[in-house]
């Protein structure tokens, strides 16, 4: 499916956590990473982002579009995750 944004709005999909880390560690839920998102879409007004960035965004300023997709306005993303 082929999105475009308008106005000040991004298109996100949400990121599976990781279960295990680098060293081979289980993760519980606890240290979960499904509160992070990956930029699938922008508007031309959004200049600070670029598609395929890791964000964290207000996931409850967040529009539900379909099971992964969301759209958030760019006031509502909170940080880039490097």
């Amino acid at each position: 499916m082929k999105f475009t944004p308008v106005n000040t709005f991004v298109v996100v999909k949400k990121v599976a956590g990781a279960l295990e880390s680098q060293g081979g560690i289980i993760l519980t839920a606890s240290t979960d990473t499904s509160d992070r998102c990956e930029v699938v879409a922008k508007s031309e007004l959004v200049s600070f982002i670029e598609v395929g960035e890791t964000l964290l965004i207000r996931w409850s300023q967040a529009l539900k579009i379909d099971d992964i997709h969301f759209a958030v306005d760019a006031k509502d993303i909170v940080s880039k995750v490097s």
